[in-house]
């Protein structure tokens, strides 16, 4: 059976911590939309090639649709393809740079390209994509 959590605030206790040599207080409760509103809805790790997820939230699939192009398929989609954003990148040293797009509002398109501007297949590179926004 599936339970429910229903709550306006999330109450903690109040910290104070050092930040840069100031004190910085922790507040003890926070507003429940922040953490609805700012957590990922959607995110993947991978490695480019043949893409292969390691981990995944909200992600069902992955499809090589080209060199150094791959496609994330969500799994519950997002409200529309503009209404989320995203961030990426990749531990490789000799490409050039990775581009995440939102082409849908269940498809994430991930891009390697090489110092020359060309796509390329960076086969073996870890991978990864995160997606915030709301959720249809």
């Amino acid at each position: 059976m599936a339970g429910k959590i229903v709550a306006d605030t999330i109450e903690g206790t109040t910290t104070t911590e050092t930040v840069g040599g100031s004190a910085v207080t922790i507040p003890s409760s926070t507003d429940t939309k922040f953490v609805v509103n700012g957590s990922a809805k959607a995110w993947i790790q991978f490695v480019m090639g043949t893409p292969t997820i390691s981990s995944s939230l909200n992600i069902s699939s992955m499809t090589d649709t080209a060199d150094g192009d791959a496609a994330a398929n969500i799994t519950s989609s997002f409200a529309s393809a503009t209404g989320y954003s995203l961030t990426g990148g990749g531990n490789h040293r000799t490409l050039g740079n990775d581009v995440v797009d939102n082409d849908s509002a269940s498809v994430i398109s991930y891009r390697q390209f090489a110092n020359d501007g060309s796509l390329v297949d960076g086969s073996g590179t870890n991978s990864s994509m995160t997606a915030h926004g709301a959720l249809a």
